[in-house]
């Protein structure tokens, strides 16, 4: 009677404790990783020695092992790759990790036991620019904006005391129009405009020509 397969986590710690040596080939194979990305580097060559594990488990009878195998290796891939979004991790899983795979079955006795089901992450690696590219140029337009409103605000403004200081600046030139306005002014007013100094008279003139238009 054949038991029932082990649990597949009991599997998993049997394929992080594997103790095999490491081939020539595969450590050719891993050195462009060894330093700057050691992580990598470590779990290619644990692989071997997890593949050696399950190779002979196979050899045993033990033909779950290949679904067991799998499982763990696409495990891994999650873990070193963020589920896909470290597209650096992705691309160098697929170039050293999933090459690896195919050069220890191709080896293996028997040869290709196992069949690869891997998961393949989306990723594209312009992703990053691209949104870089797009909030450069929200800022840019969002600075642009508000340096236009602040400019119009300014000019605006700007205009506006021209055009007041244009207006008193011709009234108190020309005569006949100041004489014009002095109809508009009420005569007790006028009067009463002999006590006051120069500046005040312009003033109280510059309200009653306002007064009487606007009316």
């Amino acid at each position: 009677m054949v038991g029932n397969p082990p649990e597949k986590q009991t599997i998993f710690d049997n394929f992080e404790k594997a103790n095999f040596s490491n081939d020539e080939d595969t450590l050719t194979l891993l050195k462009d990783l060894n330093g700057q990305y050691t992580d990598l580097y470590n779990y290619g060559c644990l692989l071997e020695k997890a593949h050696k594990y399950a190779s002979m488990m196979f050899s045993s009878g033990k033909h779950y092992i290949c679904g067991y195998f799998n499982d763990w290796v696409n495990k891994k891939n999650q873990e070193h790759t963020s589920n896909g979004d470290n597209c650096q991790y992705a691309e160098l899983w697929e170039q050293y990790i999933e090459k690896l795979w195919i050069q220890l079955l191709q080896k293996a006795d028997p040869p290709n036991w196992c069949t690869r089901t891997k998961v393949t992450y989306a990723c594209s690696k312009s992703l990053p620019y691209v949104t870089g590219i797009l909030v450069s140029l929200f800022l840019l337009a969002t600075i642009g904006i508000l340096f236009f409103m602040l400019n119009n605000v300014i000019y605006k403004s700007l205009l506006l005391r021209t055009l007041k200081r244009r207006f008193h600046k011709f009234l108190n030139k020309n005569e006949r129009i100041r004489n014009n306005i002095y109809k508009y002014v009420p005569q007790k007013l006028l009067d009463y405009s002999e006590n006051m100094d120069t500046h005040q008279i312009d003033e109280t003139i510059n309200l009653s020509y306002l007064s009487s238009h606007n009316s």
